[in-house]
């Protein structure tokens, strides 16, 4: 778990981690996510404790945003605390 008040998670920081399985990302840090966060790790769940509507700017929709942060993961599940949920599918689209 990432605890309340971080403010940044830098590009590549859990990259390969391959035994996070789930994680929750904090409201702190949504504008303070690095590119390829999670890149390459087996992530079956992650929470984001922040909604769609808070996504930075610079993303050209929540699909751009979750492929930035995870890549291709196949069977993982994203929640937004506004309720929607992403299922990655099996080609890595969300």
């Amino acid at each position: 778990m990432i605890p309340d008040g971080v403010r940044c998670i830098g590009h590549d920081a859990f990259s390969q981690c391959s035994s996070l399985k789930s994680v929750r990302i904090p409201s702190s840090v949504v504008s303070g996510l690095g590119a390829g966060v999670f890149f390459g790790c087996l992530l079956k769940d992650i929470t984001f404790d922040f909604s769609i509507d808070q996504i930075p700017p610079n993303y050209v929709g929540t699909q751009d945003f979750l492929k930035d942060l995870l890549g291709r993961m196949p069977g993982c599940r994203a929640r937004f605390a506004s309720g929607e949920v992403f299922v990655c599918n099996a080609t890595g689209g969300w």
